[in-house]
């Protein structure tokens, strides 16, 4: 699988913290030892106490999302290598481990390749991109819109666009219940 961050590259991304490392580190075997990868690390403040938030997602079989069973497994596995380890030097907090969700931007090549199909919204410096995504090749993606129709009228396919990543500014699956996206899972199903 290609980890490879293929958006938002030249962005000024904040690095993690010594203390978010640090936990990498501890726990990115435990998540892999079930068949995941730690997709995200941060600390927040809320209510006067610490939560390290922690998002993991599929490794091995991409077409298959964690299962609430699976999250729930990788949690134990994450808080016993926590304990192990401390990374954190003794200090109190909350631990919250999930899967990033649809609503997570896409910001790597393998958030794409899973998404082949999805209807997704990609803003460029040239303006704003909504379509299905078709295919992600080596450096670029095909996405491709519909034609506005009349009410009542079903809309016909645009063309393909291909949208290099380096024009990319941002991406993310449009979660839409529409009859479109309805439509789609009936046929995919």
């Amino acid at each position: 699988m290609d980890f490879e961050r293929v958006v938002g590259v030249e962005d000024d991304a904040p690095q993690p913290s010594q203390a978010e490392a640090a936990v990498v580190a501890a726990v990115a075997s435990a998540a892999h030892a079930h068949g995941a990868y730690l997709e995200d690390v941060s600390f927040r403040e809320s209510g006067g106490h610490r939560l390290l938030q922690i998002a993991v997602d599929a490794l091995e079989n991409e077409d298959a999302p964690l299962d609430l069973d699976a999250v729930a497994r990788i949690s134990e596995s994450i808080s016993a290598a926590l304990d192990a380890a401390d990374p954190i030097g003794g200090e109190a907090y909350e631990l919250e481990v999930s899967t990033p969700g649809l609503s997570r931007p896409l910001t790597h090549r393998h958030h794409f390749e899973r998404s082949v199909g999805r209807w997704l919204t990609v803003k460029t410096a040239d303006g704003v991109v909504e379509g299905r995504l078709n295919a992600v090749g080596p450096s670029q993606l095909e996405v491709q819109g519909e034609l506005p129709a009349k009410k009542g009228v079903k809309p016909k396919a645009a063309e393909p666009q291909t949208i290099p990543f380096a024009e990319i500014r941002r991406a993310k699956i449009n979660v839409d219940m529409s009859a479109r996206d309805a439509q789609t899972e009936v046929e995919e199903a």
